[in-house]
This record gives C-alpha cells, structure tokens and sequence, in this order.
C-alpha cells in the first residue's frame, strides 16, 4: 500500500520538529511560492492558531500540548462492564495519520500529534446564509464572488489522512488520499459566533456528527457540483505528492459509523471490503461529550497479534562493548512534580532491525508482544562491584519493534502501557466482541447523522 505523504509534501509545515520540539522556521507563502514569510511571521501565525483551537475546545489559551482525545485498549472487563451496558458506536480503527484539521481566518491548517501544524490548500466553504439569496444564491453563481468570507471558519475536526486504494472500470488501480472525519470539536454555525461560542466537545456524539455533515459535508459537496467553480478543488494537499501512475485525487469523507450491536457485520462485511488499510475497531460513546487527552470512555480493539504500545528506545553499551536496547514509557513523578521517562522492559534490536528501521540514537518506536520471540534481560555486574550491565536471563516472549514513529514525540503514558499489556493478557478475540455485544441484523448499513439507539 502506498504510504500516506509527509506533512511538507502535502502543504508547508509552519514548525518542523528540530531539537525534540515543534521549531517556528521561515516558509514560503502557500498560495504565492514566489513569496517567503520570515520566522517572525510564521510566530505570529503559530500563537493566532494555537490560541484559537485552545478557544474552540475551551482549553487554556496557553495549552501547548496537542489538542485532540486519546484512546484506551479494550480489556475484558471493560468489554462486559462498559461496552456492553452502554450506549456506544462503533467504527474501523485506520491505520493512516491522525490529524485534526483547523480551519480559521480563512486558512486550513492540519495538527499532528506532535503539535505541528502544517498549512494546507483545502476548500471548506460555508454553508449559505438568508443573506446570499440577494447575490444569487448559494453555491455563488460567479467565482469571483467567492472569497475568504466564503470559506468555513472557527472549525475544528478529527480524523485521519489515508490512501484509498481504488480499482476503476478498466481494471487498473488508482490511489486517492482521503481525510476520514470521524468528530467534530467546533464548527462555527453562524458568522457572527466568536471562537469561544464554537465549541461543541459538550454535546453528545450524534450531535456533534450531525453538525459535520450539515455545515462541512454537504456545503462542499454543493460547490463540488457546481462545474464554474471545480477550479476551487484543484490539487488539495498537493494531489500530486501519491508517487503512482494514477495518483491524483483528494477527497474528504465522514467515516462510517455503526452501532456496537452490529460488530459482527462490521468485522466479517465492512472491515474486508475497505480500500485502505486497518487494525482494528473503535468504539465512541453515544452519550458523552469529547474528551480533550486520555478519554477513558474512548475504547479501541485490536486483534492481539495487533496490539501495540509506542515506546521511547534507548541504548546502553554493556561490559562486553556490545550496545543493548531497552523501552521506556512516560510516567509522572509525584516526589519531583516532573514527567519523566521509565524504563519497563529490554528488547532485541538486531542489525535488520537497525537498518530497516533506521535506529540511530533515541527514537520512538511502536511494538507488538511477541509471545515466541527470545529476549534478553540486562542485570547490573554487582558481583564484581562494577556498575556495568551485563546479559542476565533469556526468557520467552517479549517486545518486538514493527516500526518507528516520526509522527509521535514522546511514549505512551506507563497507565496506558499497563491497560494494553493487561488487554494482551486478556485476549479478547472476535467472537468475544460479538458474544458480548450481540448481533442485531446481519444488514446493517451505518446509522444515519445523529440517529438513536438503544441499549436491549
């Protein structure tokens, strides 16, 4: 499958990571390459954008760390106690980047986890207004009518950039990169409304859904339709970066959502006809609002050959001069009021691993739980007195490196590294899932914008 572009070939990204953090740099006007903002600019823009998405999800205004939810791993106690006694919707975890997108003072900036924001050709218009029926009507009837005014602001979305992998008529292949939407924090329902007032991380989740596809999805589409105006849509996020023959398109979509009931037919219809990649499922509170950070409520599954944790690697070099790997993941010193880094385990690097991996120096990695694989764990020489580590035991089973993280900055919180090792151990399967959640129908085809439902 073709990998999902670079934040810089897709738009200009304002602050590239340098030095372990997002780093203000001079860029070149978006929509005028022939012009460059020096890093003043780029400053100025970084803290107006910074402060108004802290305004739209009504955080602090000095908020630096990223703005969007996290979710927990599925154990078998919160399959039976949670998932199966409330209200919950259900959908494809996928295996692209996340992304949140802000759209503000007529620009679209996109939000990694790391907290950079890369600014990025996408038209979002507004939906129309009583007042545009005295200009003609709504989609604008000339193109010079539509400006930044035009264009959806003080809006703030999550989702997740992937490559749609689409077979055509003739049999060939295309490739399309697509922003799956799957949450709404702030959309701005009227022009007079500041960012404060957009927020909407307190409604419910069919709320905040029907909002997407009313003041998002169908006023691009309207504008979509309109032949005087497709001009508008051309190279979105630089089409041109999917390196393939027929690599061009963009588009943006709603992912669908079923309810938890129908896990079944999402598993063994939905999942195997999907045109990217998967790893899993996700289920989302019908009845609660978003949660800005680690939401509790906010559950993902993944089959246990799949489940994973992000670790930091770091090295040591042993008594015997050969170089030694262990993973740490983040953990709050009560003592120091400091957030450091705790080592949990070893793991084996081989020289595969370094090179396919491109493993030099501390980096964060992504593992999976290998129950076969032999690993070594380091012990401190103290019989001799000295403080160099030496190989201890080799036991069974351990942490095996399936790819690094350039779009992550730190770890995992060690709470979330203990949920996903007791999820491991639980090894909730398939048919766990749909003998606990039951099985309504087996023609479910996705719930409606904010549509009902109710718990047996």
């Amino acid at each position: 499958m073709e990998p999902v572009p670079e934040a810089d070939e897709i738009g200009i990204t304002l602050n590239p990571y340098l030095h372990g953090r997002p780093t203000p740099r001079a860029v070149q006007d978006l929509r005028n390459p022939e012009k460059t903002h020096d890093i003043s600019w780029t400053s100025k823009v970084l803290k107006s954008m910074k402060t108004i998405a802290n305004q739209l999800i009504g955080a602090e205004p000095d908020l630096k760390s990223f703005p969007g939810s996290h979710v927990v791993s599925l154990t078998r106690k919160a399959l039976y106690d949670t998932l199966a006694k409330q209200s919950y919707y259900v959908c494809e975890k996928t295996d692209g980047v996340r992304y949140l997108l802000l759209c503000a003072q007529g620009q679209c900036f996109l939000i990694d986890r790391k907290d950079r924001y890369t600014w990025v050709n996408i038209f979002l218009p507004r939906r129309a207004r009583p007042s545009d029926a005295a200009k003609g009507g709504w989609p604008p009837p000339n193109p010079t009518l539509v400006n930044n005014s035009s264009r959806l602001n003080n809006t703030l979305l999550d989702g997740e950039l992937v490559i749609d992998k689409i077979k055509l008529p003739n049999g060939s292949i295309s490739h399309r990169l697509v922003f799956y939407i799957f949450d709404v924090m702030a959309v701005q329902q009227d022009p007079s409304m500041k960012p404060a007032d957009c927020s909407v991380v307190s409604l419910p989740l069919p709320d905040r859904l029907r909002l997407l596809h009313s003041y998002v999805l169908e006023p691009r589409h309207q504008f979509q339709q309109a032949q005087h105006l497709k001009h508008l849509f051309n190279n979105e996020l630089k089409q041109n970066s999917i390196h393939t023959p027929n690599g061009r398109g963009f588009d943006i979509k709603p992912k669908n959502m079923y309810r938890a009931e129908d896990t079944k037919y999402v598993l063994e219809v939905v999942l195997p006809h999907l045109p990217h990649e998967q790893d899993g499922l996700i289920y989302t509170a019908v009845n609660r609002r978003y949660t800005i950070g680690t939401d509790h409520s906010l559950i993902k599954w993944k089959p246990p050959y799949l489940n994973s944790v992000d670790f930091i690697l770091e090295s040591i070099v042993g008594a015997n001069h050969q170089k030694y790997y262990y993973l740490m993941v983040g953990e709050r010193n009560v003592e120091r009021h400091t957030y450091e880094q705790t080592r949990v385990d070893w793991v084996t690097v081989s020289d595969k691993d370094r090179s396919e991996f491109n493993i030099n120096g501390r980096v964060v990695v992504e593992a999976v739980w290998a129950k076969e694989l032999e690993t070594i764990v380091m012990k401190k020489n103290e019989d001799s007195g000295s403080s160099k580590w030496v190989p201890g035991h080799t036991r069974i089973g351990g942490w095996k490196i399936i790819r690094t993280r350039p779009d992550k900055k730190s770890s995992n919180d060690i709470r979330v590294y203990k949920k996903i090792k007791e999820s491991i151990r639980d090894n909730v399967l398939e048919h766990d899932l749909i003998e606990a959640l039951g099985d309504d129908g087996e023609n479910a085809t996705g719930l409606e914008p904010g549509a009902k439902k109710q718990r047996r």
